[in-house]
This record gives C-alpha cells, sequence and structure tokens, in this order.
C-alpha cells in the first residue's frame, strides 16, 4: 500500500475509536459547546451591524439638523450638550 492509504487508513482508524469511545453525555457536552459558541458568534455579528446601522441613522439625522437652521432654533439642546458641546453637537452655537 502506498504511504497515502496507509496515512489515512491510520488516522480514520484514531478518529474512530476517539469517537467509539465517546458517551452520549460526552456528545451531548460537545454538541452543547458548539451551539453556544455558534449562538455567541451570530449574536456577536448582528449586535456589530445594529450598531452600524444605528451609527448611520445619527450620523443623517444629525446632517439634517445642521442642513436646517429652523428646526435647529426650535429644538432644545440634549443635556449636557449646552454645557460642554461635543465637536460634533449641531446646538453649540445655540443661545439658550
Amino acid at each position: 500500500m502506498p504511504d497515502k492509504a496507509m496515512s489515512a487508513t491510520s488516522y480514520a482508524g484514531g478518529v474512530a475509536s476517539v469517537l467509539s469511545a465517546l458517551t452520549l453525555t460526552d456528545v451531548g457536552i460537545i454538541v452543547g459547546i458548539i451551539t453556544a459558541l455558534a449562538t455567541f458568534a451570530l449574536n456577536a455579528a448582528y449586535h456589530w451591524r445594529k450598531d452600524r446601522r444605528e451609527r448611520e441613522a445619527h450620523e443623517m439625522r444629525l446632517e439634517q439638523i445642521r442642513r436646517n437652521p429652523e428646526r435647529r432654533k426650535s429644538a432644545r439642546p440634549p443635556e449636557g450638550c449646552a454645557d460642554n458641546p461635543h465637536p460634533d453637537c449641531p446646538y453649540e452655537n445655540m443661545q439658550q
């Protein structure tokens, strides 16, 4: 037999012996760990996408406020915005 076939057979025998030694409890633990890791990864991905969408929407709202000075005059600045203006605060030049 060629060396590759012997090596593949050897690895297959090793995997089969490990799998045959697992009990149903061991399999359940492994499936639970895999499920938990997959849930964490999907949740992290969806939260990253949600944060990105919310950041883009916030930037669009700020741009609308900056372009429309009448809306700025009638609006109340958020808490702390007038006291300590942030560079992106659209109310920084507003008189209270």
